[in-house]
């Protein structure tokens, strides 16, 4: 039986949907709304997940919440199991369900009749992702420890190491990759080989990214591809306009 492989997902298939989504965001405005961005994207997801987390507690500590297990088809035979989860897990499903989805509302959307509604939803999407993601990254590397409040501290602390470091990958090698072309014009005198080397810079920031573990917790290689593509396009933005 054939089974789908998760590392053909996040090597080959996610990567260059990321860098797409980061090349094409419309930067100008999204800078103009970074602070409804940041409203949104970023305080309401960790409010979310504090409130996850709070709700899914007093749930499984007040009611006796059982999930019905069948063995067959056909229902011939099932038993009842009661839902059991520790403190961490609880916090992994938390952060599962604070991603939010915004391909369909801004494909609804119009950039030119709506263009700040529609840099809002956008940058929300993206500031939802990677605080989704790097909460997923941070409680998972807390599997196999006590919950204690020191945890929540061990949390913060991880939480804010995976994105600034993540972000800051991105951004060495957005910078290094417009550098080069700015200086080694050679470089960019084919389209498809200029083409190439952005996205395999952008390619490595991931790799690198996903391959540093600081303090035994790894960084987000789609935060940094994130960042490289959004630097990338900035640079390509300027030469083509009329200053540049």
């Amino acid at each position: 039986m054939y089974t789908f492989s998760s590392a053909t997902f996040f090597d080959v298939i996610l990567p260059p949907i990321i860098y797409n989504a980061g090349f094409n965001m419309q930067r100008k405005r999204f800078f103009v709304e970074l602070g409804n961005q940041l409203l949104f994207g970023l305080f309401v997801t960790l409010l979310c997940f504090v409130i996850y987390s709070l709700l899914g507690s007093l749930t499984l500590a007040f009611f006796d919440v059982k999930m019905i297990k069948y063995v067959n088809s056909e229902y011939e035979s099932a038993y009842v199991l009661p839902v059991q989860m520790s403190n961490i897990k609880l916090l992994i499903f938390a952060a599962l369900l604070c991603s939010s989805d915004t391909v369909a509302a801004v494909s609804i959307v119009d950039f030119k009749s709506q263009p700040k509604l529609f840099s809002c939803i956008l940058g929300e999407g993206v500031f939802n992702d990677i605080v989704a993601i790097t909460l997923y990254i941070s409680i998972v590397s807390l599997q196999g420890k006590e919950f204690s409040l020191d945890t929540l501290w061990l949390l913060t602390e991880q939480f804010v190491i995976v994105g600034l470091i993540s972000i800051l990958i991105g951004a060495l090698f957005g910078f290094m990759s417009t550098l080069a072309f700015k200086s080694l014009r050679f470089l960019t005198r084919k389209v498809i080989v200029e083409t190439f080397l952005m996205f395999a810079t952008g390619m490595l920031s991931y790799f690198t990214a996903s391959c540093i573990e600081i303090k035994g917790i790894s960084m987000s290689g789609i935060i940094s591809l994130l960042s490289c593509g959004i630097i990338q396009a900035h640079y390509c933005w300027y030469n083509l306009s009329p200053q540049g």
